[in-house]
């Protein structure tokens, strides 16, 4: 028969052995158990293009959940507005709604989302009360369509104020006018020329033109003045517009539109006509 001692050190060895296994579960933290989360706002008709506004309804499969949204691309909480009718949703406006749903037991719904926008036709009055003259068919690099402002922003006015220098913008593409005018203005921020009153231009409740480049302003020649709509100038001495395409240290790409001809012009001692553009979804 085993001795006491004996029996003690083997007690003492599983107790010392059941400690050393245990440690690791030990110092794992207490599991969670999460509450399942409330099922996605669904929302009809789907986000998409439209030619009217969308009387919009939102629905949630989880019983007896309660549905949040915002209409000025904020996200929603539980505080937001409560859903309790269908939603009118301005495509002219580009109204994006964003809801959310809760249920007693369970965690709040992921965000969801749904944009209605407005499908413009050519010659359409575009957000900002310009004309549309340009849809390159779907939405890329944060726009779709071109508009051009309703009427001119300068009668006679200079590319660059009274100094040669090169900007370097010889991008002449559709899309690469924006591009252009931020180079001119940061390169050129003194004294009055054509793509600074174009980027400091403010109407029909946006701020965001440019002068066009060399095929966007042949666009806009093409689909609007060709068509006899766009209230463009027709001056004694040309109907001549300045581009935001440059050529040289000396000469900037310009539109006459009398005759739809593009031609390189002095943009230091000579003045154009200038019509800012903006793009948009």
């Amino acid at each position: 028969m085993p001795s006491r001692f004996f029996v003690s050190i083997l007690l003492v060895s599983f107790l010392l052995l059941l400690i050393t296994c245990s440690q690791p579960f030990l110092n794992q933290p207490f599991l969670k158990i999460s509450n399942p989360s409330v099922a996605t706002p669904t929302f009809s008709p789907a986000a998409g293009m439209y030619t009217t506004d969308q009387l919009v309804t939102l629905s949630c499969t989880t019983e007896n959940s309660t549905i949040y949204y915002t209409l000025d691309g904020s996200e929603p909480t539980t505080d937001s507005m409560r859903y309790t009718d269908a939603i009118t949703a301005s495509v002219s406006a580009n109204t994006t709604i964003k809801a959310i749903a809760s249920a007693s037991g369970y965690s709040p719904s992921v965000v969801g989302s749904a944009k209605y926008s407005n499908i413009y036709s050519i010659g359409d009055l575009g957000p900002a009360g310009g004309l549309v003259f340009y849809d390159k068919g779907s939405i890329s690099d944060g726009w779709r369509y071109l508009e051009a402002a309703p009427s001119d922003q300068s009668t006679r006015i200079q590319w660059w104020y009274n100094r040669y220098w090169t900007t370097g913008v010889t991008a002449t593409g559709i899309g690469s006018g924006k591009a252009n005018t931020a180079t001119i203005v940061s390169c050129l921020d003194i004294g009055s020329n054509a793509a600074l009153l174009c980027a400091e231009l403010e109407c029909g409740g946006y701020n965001d033109w440019f002068l066009p480049s060399k095929d966007e302003l042949a666009l806009m020649y093409g689909n609007l003045k060709a068509a006899g709509i766009g209230s463009f100038s027709s001056p004694w001495w040309g109907a001549m517009y300045w581009s935001s395409s440059e050529i040289s240290v000396f000469d900037a790409w310009v539109q006459d539109f009398d005759d739809g001809e593009q031609f390189y012009s002095d943009k230091h001692n000579n003045t154009m006509l200038v019509r800012a553009v903006r793009a948009f979804e």
